[in-house]
């Protein structure tokens, strides 16, 4: 009975709402978020509806946490689709947008971290990097090595710096001698042992124990450890 007011079948209702709510949202995640479950039960015009307010929102927010957060369910909806594969394929250009958006402004959001934003941000480096890698997008992961790279070679909280330099070491767009030479560099003797550590740290994933299961990255550490004076 509620619901009747939206149309006069389970279609046009649902069709209706979604688009009501889009026109009223003014988050981004909310509505990503609803695209994937738009897509999956088939109702076009309310695909349609929903990327143009997702455009829309995309473009004039200034929130750089909202703008990293779409760009991977995004992401999954260009790369997984749906039956209706024209509808999956509307999203290419909202992902390019988001992705040349989020590779511009992610050396200035990086600025003035403290631990905890750090922590955040790698969390969601990590996140938009696994959505780019699945998408297999030449392009797209080009810009975003390029975001990284800046990075990576910045003055900046060094959880997120070495976490740049692990990424570019897994690309291959660094090679393994390149990232030693960073290591030892980070971890110097005359740098702050806070900093340092927290290089490592974004360097490692968080987890000593990857050394155990890369050969790469312990040949890295191990080339550091014995080239210390004793």
């Amino acid at each position: 009975m509620e619901a009747a007011r939206w149309g006069s079948t389970v279609q046009e209702a649902a069709t209706r709402r979604v688009i009501d709510i889009a026109g009223h949202a003014r988050s981004l995640a909310e509505l990503t978020g609803m695209l994937e479950h738009v897509l999956r039960a088939d109702l076009p015009e309310a695909v349609e509806s929903l990327i143009a307010r997702i455009q829309d929102l995309s473009a004039v927010s200034t929130d750089f946490a909202s703008l990293m957060d779409a760009l991977p369910p995004m992401a999954r909806v260009l790369r997984y689709g749906n039956v209706r594969k024209t509808d999956a394929a509307m999203v290419a250009p909202v992902v390019t947008g988001l992705t040349a958006r989020v590779c511009a402004g992610l050396l200035p959001a990086c600025g003035s971290l403290d631990d905890d934003a750090a922590a955040d941000m790698r969390a969601r480096i990590d996140a938009v990097q696994g959505a780019l890698s699945a998408l297999e997008r030449e392009d797209l992961l080009a810009q975003w090595q390029e975001a990284l790279a800046r990075l990576g070679d910045s003055d900046l909280h060094d959880l997120v710096t070495g976490r740049a330099w692990r990424l570019l070491l897994d690309a291959g767009a660094v090679t393994p001698e390149q990232a030693g030479d960073r290591l030892a560099l980070a971890l110097s003797r005359g740098n702050d042992p806070a900093r340092a550590s927290a290089w490592l740290e974004g360097f490692l994933g968080g987890s000593g124990m990857v050394l155990i299961h890369d050969q790469r990255l312990l040949s890295i550490v191990d080339a550091w450890v014995t080239s210390l004076p004793r």
